[in-house]
């Protein structure tokens, strides 16, 4: 019982870091956030062996692709932030954001953050942030 038990956590845990994986096709580094030659797009940060970012991840897949699949993501673990501060509206360097956790997705729109959900309900829970009229 125990080894059926083992391999059926082992296939779980495999299979739900596929899904950030499979979602890293549009993966970008920290200081391309701003250089991205699109009007509207999302930047989705997420950290490998996040429950919450795994399960985002089907979400956000979901969405990309009503969305024009404009939907970017950045490894937590690859950036350092500016000092703590309690927004990010308005920013439009990449050395002056602030991510506390994730997972965390900013909506840009002509190279400034224009909004943010931060957490895996927040994001669940606002369908009309993924939208250029939101």
């Amino acid at each position: 019982m125990k080894k059926i038990l083992i391999f059926f956590l082992c296939f779980l845990l495999c299979s739900c870091n596929n899904e950030i994986s499979s979602f890293e096709r549009k993966k970008i580094s920290f200081d391309e956030i701003f250089q991205i030659d699109e009007e509207l797009y999302y930047v989705f940060f997420y950290l490998d062996g996040c429950l919450a970012c795994r399960n985002i991840v089907l979400y956000l897949k979901e969405v990309s692709s009503l969305i024009s699949e404009n939907i970017y993501s950045v490894d937590l673990l690859e950036c350092s932030f500016a000092e703590e501060k309690e927004t990010n509206i308005g920013v439009t360097e990449y050395e002056m954001l602030y991510i506390p956790y994730a997972p965390y997705v900013l909506k840009i729109i002509d190279g400034e953050v224009k909004d943010k959900l931060a957490g895996y309900q927040a994001i669940r829970e606002n369908d009309n942030f993924f939208s250029q009229f939101s």
